[in-house]
């Protein structure tokens, strides 16, 4: 049964009162059969809100939000709320495909969204993002489940911008061209892909208190990707990396300037060249993380820096991470890094490898 909750918008002004506007709980499957057709009739403040239940078929998947100002939600949390994307390498299939510069107005919450595969193997960009693609679109994510998901990146998640004035020449300035994540209290595991989370040219936002566990690939694999993109990450984990070849780190993060808080990379094995973080470019500050009991199969660092990176790293322990050839606690390479307050320590075979013209200030670290 829809039920209509009386928004109040109303106000005086210059002794005129503005009309109060009454938004929707639009009930799915009761008012509408599929989350899709539910979206289509609502409107900006409509809640719809997804009854206990598996969910499959069309209407079900490869939901579009249509720029709508709306939140989608399951009615009991994401165990009791389930899109089963049902793809396969030859059906393609994803939770959400987000591109119409929606921003954090728009809500997902409290959804499991399971086997999305988009993973066609054209190296297109609509190979990513298994369970929700945002391509110039970013809703605010929250508490949602991402599990058994395959893609070539962003397994989970998948955001990035591309500039208004290079997709359309005819744009205006009242044209969006911006986008901000925000994504919170979120659970990936058993993904496949390069990540689990990927932003790309992301212009701010948060990520917060979320988890990566077992992410896999057959190849290069990271947990969370964060590309040219000034986001924060807080409270963040990655844990149980894999891959069959190539190489690893728990968090990329090239050229940003964001802020990246109380993080931990733990008990990932990875095939070959690795890291706990790796950190390319731009001033990235990192602050209380535990990067611990990864094993990596040849060279790196825990962490792992480059591209003339100027990161600062504060009251952060780096303990017991192994590499087969070469590698330890920190591997700076043309990069001008600050240590302040931090633990390294029982990392072989080495503790540190300055390469190319670096300068890596370490204080009050052991």
């Amino acid at each position: 049964m829809k039920v209509l909750k009386t928004i109040l918008l109303c106000g005086l002004i210059a002794g005129w009162i503005s009309p109060c506007v009454e938004a929707a709980e639009i009930q799915v499957p009761a008012d509408y059969t599929t989350i899709q057709a539910a979206i289509d009739a609502a409107v900006t403040g409509d809640e719809i809100v997804i009854a206990d239940g598996v969910y499959t078929g069309d209407g079900n998947r490869d939901i579009e939000l249509r720029g709508k100002a709306i939140t989608v939600r399951s009615e009991n949390g994401p165990e009791n709320c389930i899109i089963d994307c049902q793809g396969t390498n030859t059906e393609l299939h994803r939770g959400f495909y987000v591109h119409e510069w929606e921003d954090s107005t728009t809500v997902i919450q409290g959804l499991t969204i399971l086997n999305g595969n988009t993973s066609s193997g054209s190296g297109g960009m609509m190979d990513n993002g298994a369970g929700i693609f945002g391509y110039n679109g970013s809703p605010k994510i929250e508490n949602c489940v991402f599990q058994n998901n395959k893609s070539a990146s962003g397994s989970g998640i998948y955001l990035i911008h591309y500039p208004v004035t290079q997709l359309s020449p005819d744009h205006t300035e009242d044209t969006p061209d911006k986008i901000e994540a925000d994504i919170r209290n979120c659970h990936f595991e058993n993904n496949t892909g390069r990540n689990s989370l990927n932003l790309s040219y992301v212009d701010g936002g948060i990520v917060e208190n979320c988890i990566v566990i077992n992410q896999h690939s057959e190849n290069t694999v990271r947990g969370i990707e964060i590309g040219s993109s000034d986001v924060d990450v807080m409270n963040c984990r990655v844990t149980g990396l894999s891959n069959d070849s190539g190489q690893g780190v728990g968090f990329q993060i090239s050229m940003s300037q964001g802020l990246y808080v109380n993080c931990v990379v733990d008990n990932s094995n990875i095939y070959a060249n690795g890291g706990g973080v790796q950190i390319g470019g731009g001033s990235p500050i990192l602050m209380n993380w535990l990067i611990a009991n990864n094993h990596y199969g040849r060279s790196g660092g825990a962490v792992w820096l480059f591209d003339e990176s100027s990161a600062t790293i504060l009251n952060c322990t780096v303990v017991e991470n192994s590499f087969g050839l070469e590698g330890g606690g920190i591997d700076c390479h043309n990069s001008y890094p600050i240590f302040r307050n931090c633990i390294i320590t029982d990392n072989s075979p080495s503790s540190i490898i300055e390469t190319g013209y670096s300068i890596l200030t370490i204080t009050n670290s052991n």
